[in-house]
Order: C-alpha cells, then structure tokens, then sequence
C-alpha cells in the first residue's frame, strides 16, 4: 500500500513558500538601493610580480598563470617586452604601487585601461603547498582607484 502522507502523521509545514517570498523581497530590497557602475577593464598591463616571501619564488610561472587567467576571461593583456620597455623608460623600480603620473603614462603609451600589480607574500611548495598573494587593479583613467 502506497500512501503520501509520512508516518508521522504530522502536516507538513509549508516553509518553501515563505523562504521564496523572503527571497523575492530581500532581492527587491537590494534592486532599490544605488548600484555603482561596473568596472569594465578590457585592456589590462600585468606587471611583473613582487615577491615578499623568504627564498626562492617561482615569479615567471605565477605571472604566466596569471596572465593565462585573465586571457581565459576574454581580458586582453600587455605584459612582457611592452611592459619592461615602459619599466625602463619610466625607471620604474618598484612594481608594488603605482603613482597617477605613472598610470597616465601607461594608459597613453600601452593603451590599457589598468594596471595590475601583483605581490607573493608567501610561497612553499614542499610539504604541503602554499601559495600567499596580493593583487591589485588600478585604474590608469584620470582619478581613477585601486
């Protein structure tokens, strides 16, 4: 014999509806509040990673797995020989920050819309791997943010 009550003999509770108009609402809360305007980067400079962690980094391999991500999101990147011409001619040491005059120079002579800088603050990959990174996209538009 088939039956489509539990044994229980309980009613059960009707607890998906309430949760679909607690969604529904909580959703039409956030509709209302102001949104920024998203961020669209489709020309990105990856600059060479800095690394801050004790012995040996391996920093092409990361920087090449990082630039392979961002191809893989439809990003176009300049790394490479572009950016260490623009390093040099700019005497940029330091790839840990980047200053407004810098990021102008860099939207005009590489054509991106951003810079992303890249810090290894922690690298081990024996016994067990770990892997400890700080990335940071700044803007190269006027005003523009981190």
């Amino acid at each position: 014999m088939t039956s489509c009550r539990s044994s229980s003999g309980s009613r059960p509770r009707a607890r998906v509806p309430l949760l679909v108009a607690l969604v529904v609402a909580l959703s039409a809360c956030a509709a209302r509040q102001p949104q920024p305007p998203p961020v669209r980067t489709e020309r990105i400079a990856v600059f060479p990673p800095d690394s801050l962690a004790e012995g040996a980094v391996p920093l092409k391999r990361i920087a090449a797995e990082i630039e392979d991500g961002l191809r893989r999101r439809g990003l176009e990147v300049v790394s490479g020989d572009a950016v260490s011409r623009f390093l040099r001619s700019h005497r940029i040491r330091s790839t840990g920050g980047l200053d407004s005059k810098s990021a102008a120079a860099a939207r005009e002579e590489l054509g991106v819309d951003a810079v992303l800088l890249t810090a290894v603050e922690h690298f081990r990959a024996r016994p067990w791997p770990r892997l400890g990174v700080t990335m940071r996209l700044v803007s190269t538009h006027e005003g523009g943010e981190v």
